[in-house]
């Protein structure tokens, strides 16, 4: 896998994002970086798409965000969204990346604290999980 090219990036209104996103990058020793940053995507081979679900759509920054990627940036990504409904996917966003040509290998939903749904969550549990997704989409051995 050290051939590959791996980034995380997150949006968070709540610290539940980040809390998975940075998890999952000091399990696995990938880099991360919050879309409020700015980082400029380049010869990315896979991207994972730490994001919540607000009022029946994505954060609007990590949709601009998404929006601004240049062609070619991202080979393949991955969503991975922190939601207290296992039916919250990340619709928009996938369909931007399908739009740019990002190849979208796969969707997770993490569970996540809204208001007394999921309390306690995410936890260290839920963060092995997706890491778990991630060694599965890159071909890693899972233990």
């Amino acid at each position: 896998m050290s051939d590959k090219k791996v980034q995380i990036i997150y949006e968070s209104k709540n610290k539940h994002n980040k809390k998975v996103a940075e998890g999952i990058a000091k399990k696995m020793n990938f880099p991360v970086a919050d879309v409020k940053e700015g980082l400029v995507l380049e010869n990315v081979d896979f991207l994972f798409i730490v994001g919540g679900w607000y009022d029946d759509s994505s954060n609007p920054e990590l949709l601009s965000y998404i929006k601004n990627i240049k062609s070619g940036a991202v080979k393949h990504a991955a969503l991975i969204t922190v939601a207290h409904n296992y039916d919250m996917y990340q619709t928009f966003v996938a369909k931007l990346l399908r739009e740019k040509n990002i190849d979208l290998v796969g969707e997770r939903i993490c569970p996540g604290r809204f208001l007394f749904f999921q309390i306690g969550h995410p936890n260290n549990g839920d963060i092995n999980y997706m890491v778990e997704f991630i060694k599965e989409i890159l071909g890693m051995p899972k233990y």
